[in-house]
């Protein structure tokens, strides 16, 4: 069983994501569903549940993304990272 992120990390962590997801930039009080705290690096991966590695995220994004931090890029065909919400812009990503 995976670590349970506090209460009080995942409040810290939503306000830091100003209560969107960081995949589709959806607000939370639009989706009407509670956003995810997803791991940036899944913890299947490796990764842990400390504030760095963590993001909101609505459920559809969530799922979508599952336990993957890359994939084949429909242009290139290259494998690629997904976009990082903490480290990349998504203005400039999703250009």
């Amino acid at each position: 069983m995976g670590e349970t992120v506090s209460k009080s990390l995942r409040d810290r962590v939503a306000a830091e994501a100003a209560h969107r997801c960081g995949y589709c930039l959806t607000d939370q009080g639009v989706s009407g569903a509670q956003m995810h705290i997803e791991h940036l690096i899944p913890r299947a991966m490796g990764g842990g549940s400390e504030q760095s590695n963590l993001w909101l995220s609505c459920a559809w994004c969530n799922s979508y993304k599952g336990t993957l931090i890359e994939a084949v890029d429909p242009e290139s065909g290259q494998l690629a990272a997904l976009f990082n919400p903490r480290t990349q812009r998504w203005s400039e990503h999703f250009t």
